[in-house]
Order: structure tokens, then sequence, then C-alpha cells
């Protein structure tokens, strides 16, 4: 697994294991990552239109006519293990796939013909008359970490990170030119990582 280098480079180094990151770290490995080392992280998303939120009830639909749908504006349940569209309409789970990188990915369905706002949620402008979700099953971390950078909490963290450590890598990378360590092997990045604070 390959992870960011800057994330790891905060843990490996013990600066800290209560760490929050900006959407550059986001992705699905890094919340990976972060769960099974356990470290407790706040990484802000930077597509939090792509992701579903959890729940039971459909969200409002306050789309424009002919506007596509938005991957959040459909709510997953994971209790039933499916999706449900702003029309009210389940999404069952109904296959897998298996992707070049090895992940499977779940793939949730529903017949929308019948449904007015179809050409707005399926593909080729309603004319399959089905939607289809792909899933992967690291989702429910993103959907986990979106909720925690969205409590009171998770927000007075990353605006604390935006206001402290973004002028200290500013100053790193523009006045002093450190734009990547020099030397190999965990202590002796530690020192020049030092050096350098």
């Amino acid at each position: 697994m390959r992870m960011s280098q800057g994330l790891t480079l905060l843990v490996c180094l013990g600066c800290c294991w209560a760490c929050a990151a900006d959407a550059g770290y986001h992705s699905l490995e890094q919340l990976e990552y972060v769960e099974d080392g356990q470290v407790d992280a706040v990484i802000d998303d930077i597509h939090p239109d792509r992701r579903s939120s959890i729940g039971t009830e459909p969200k409002p639909n306050d789309r424009k006519p002919g506007e596509r749908a938005k991957r959040a504006e459909f709510v997953y349940d994971p209790e039933a293990d499916e999706y449900i569209c702003p029309m009210g309409r389940r999404l069952f789970f109904k296959t897998t796939r298996k992707e070049s990188n090895g992940q499977t990915l779940r793939i949730y369905w529903t017949d929308c013909r019948g449904c007015d706002h179809r050409t707005g949620c399926t593909d080729k402008a309603g004319k399959k008359g089905y939607k289809r979700i792909f899933r992967d099953p690291r989702e429910g971390l993103a959907e986990a970490m979106a909720a925690k950078a969205g409590s009171e909490a998770g927000k007075t963290r990353l605006n604390t990170r935006f206001s402290t450590v973004e002028r200290v890598f500013g100053n790193l990378k523009e006045n002093l030119g450190f734009r990547g360590v020099r030397l190999r092997g965990i202590q002796m990045v530690r020192g020049e990582w030092l050096l350098m604070c």
C-alpha cells in the first residue's frame, strides 16, 4: 500500500498521532492507513459531492431542470445495504465487479423507467432506464471521515491547521526552498526535518 509522503512523514516522525490534513491527503488509501494505524485524524475531502451520506431518508431534490444528479444526492443505508435516490427509490445490491487494481466494487441498481427524473440520474440521458452506483468497500471510511470533518470539533481542528500549519509550510517551501528531504532513513529524515523547523 502506497501512502502520500506528507501524512506518512508526519506519523512516522512521531510529530503527531492526532493529525489534521487538507484535502490533498484525502484518498481511500490514506483513510485506510489512518484506520489501520489508529491515528486520530481529520482529513478534509476535496470532492464532497462525490460522497454519499449515511441515512434512511432521501435528500430533497434541489437540482435545476436538466442538471445531472450528483452522487451526494444518493443516501446510503448501511443497515439495509442499499442506496436511496432523491425521489425515494431504492437501489439494491446486484453484483460485484473486480477492478484492475484488485479492488472489488459492489454495484447497486434500480429500474428508473416510469420516473420523471430519470434523464438527470441515469446513463445515456435516461435511454437505458436504470441507475447504477459503484461502491468501493472502503467508502465507509470516507463517509465516516466526512461526518468527522463536518462536526464542530472537526471544523475547529481543520481551521486551526489552516491558520497555523499552512504558514509554516509556505515559509519552508518559498523562503527556505525546502521541497523534499535529501537524506535517507527515518533517523536522518527526522534530523533534517527538525533542522528545518
